[in-house]
């Protein structure tokens, strides 16, 4: 199932969404793409220094898959 999730949300912003997101798609296989100031999620994404990172998409690179369609 893919979802998406509003990384800038809540009271800490993106670094608990993107942590969350993490686990959310390590645990339970979802994936999640991550809406928001896209340099602030790629900046919590190499901070959290997973190898996982791959698991998530951001919403830039799912809006230019779907441009090309």
């Amino acid at each position: 199932m893919k979802i998406a999730l509003d990384a800038m949300g809540g009271d800490f912003g993106p670094r608990v969404n993107v942590e969350g997101a993490l686990l959310a798609a390590r645990e339970q296989g979802l994936s999640v793409v991550l809406v928001g100031d896209q340099e602030k999620i790629q900046k919590e994404l190499h901070r959290t220094r997973s190898s996982e990172s791959h698991l998530l998409e951001s919403l830039k690179e799912e809006l230019e898959s779907i441009s090309a369609v």
